[in-house]
């Protein structure tokens, strides 16, 4: 063999040895023994379960289990933070989103002044929890006594809210209504969270968007 060839070959040779050892070649295929089985990475072949999303209806107050049952809670207090919550988290059979109340009432002031930057956040945060389940269900933002001079902007931001679901097909529970009309009966003691029986018409809301295809307004038709 030419010396040349010859150490071509060894170049070659040390070449291929090396990549090996970093891991950049494929590896060696063992036929498998008899009565040995495979070993694979999980496999998610079903959702996970229903994911609640929001501050003032999935948190730990009175009540809450009456609208959460047998599902996750994220508990987040703003806009961005449960963007990049849901940016995270894994598949779900159902996402519902309960949030805003913070954007008109508490500390997510950002947007109190800004209802297109409330609409654009939105429209993302829809858009992330799209991507992360089969069915996505928006809680609006609930009545509530403590702060009536507000009314009008909680107004304001539920109109975007139901206008983005209905350009995107998403169902809305309709927690300010339901919340208006019962009034201080179904308010607890602190003026802004519902009480046992506020949750449980909350939930009656949502459990309209059961098996049930959004109409043009944002709202549950049957089929």
């Amino acid at each position: 063999m030419d010396k040349r060839v010859k150490w071509l070959v060894i170049l070659l040779v040390v070449i291929l040895m090396d990549c090996a050892g970093k891991g950049f070649l494929p590896p060696t295929i063992v036929p498998e023994a008899a009565g040995s089985q495979r070993a694979f990475l999980p496999i998610v072949t079903e959702p996970g379960p229903v994911l609640y999303v929001g501050d003032s209806l999935t948190s730990a107050t009175p009540g809450y289990v009456e609208l959460v049952g047998e599902g996750e809670r994220a508990i987040t207090y703003h806009l961005g933070d449960s963007i990049l919550y849901l940016q995270e988290a894994g598949y779900h059979r159902r996402i519902v989103l309960e949030l805003g109340f913070h954007a008109v009432h508490g500390s997510d002031r950002l947007y109190y002044n800004n209802p297109d930057l409330f609409r654009y956040r939105y429209h993302q945060l829809i858009r992330e929890a799209r991507d992360h389940a089969g069915e996505v269900v928006i809680i609006n933002i609930p009545w509530a006594i403590r702060w009536k001079e507000k009314e009008a902007k909680a107004t304001e931001f539920n109109a975007i809210i139901a206008d983005l679901a209905d350009q995107m097909d998403i169902c809305v529970a309709d927690a300010w209504t339901v919340m208006q009309q019962c009034g201080l009966k179904c308010m607890d003691e602190d003026g802004y969270h519902p009480n046992e029986r506020g949750y449980g018409l909350i939930a009656q809301e949502v459990s309209k968007c059961d098996g049930l295809v959004p109409a043009g307004s944002g709202r549950a038709s049957s089929e």
